[in-house]
């Protein structure tokens, strides 16, 4: 990664994770694969994201382009587009759990994704009595 993008795309967010700066969720489950990969760790680890839904949650459709400065507004998908784009990435990447898929208000959505049983959704707006 350090190669590829230089030092300052090896950040890391507010909980420790991999917060590289990249155009898009698979160029970022690419990198990692490919640091595994080069690691000689290939089909041994698994992994998990944290898409922190309620921080682009717009009414009840999510801003995909919410980082973006030139934003096209064409890019708002709902909690369905949500549940398909996390299904193929389940499929694609050895995800094992996805923290916060869903709005901490989207019950519907959570639901119907846990019931598809492809990798652990887990709360923390969510199940966050705090909230």
């Amino acid at each position: 990664i350090w190669e590829k993008y230089g030092s300052d795309s090896c950040n890391i967010g507010d909980d420790g994770g991999f917060a590289p700066n990249i155009s898009s969720i698979t160029e970022g489950l690419d990198l990692v694969i490919a640091a595994i990969d080069r690691a000689g760790y290939n089909g041994r680890i698994k992994l998990a994201i944290d898409a922190a839904a309620t921080d682009f949650c717009v009414g009840k459709k999510y801003d995909l382009e919410f980082k973006s400065a030139k934003k096209s507004g064409q890019n708002f998908k709902t909690g369905d587009d949500m549940i398909e784009i996390y299904s193929q990435l389940c499929s694609e990447y050895p995800l094992v759990s996805i923290e916060q898929p869903f709005d901490k208000d989207d019950w519907e959505h959570s639901k119907k994704f846990t019931t598809l049983e492809l990798c652990q959704g887990c709360g923390r707006r969510l199940t966050d009595v705090r909230s």
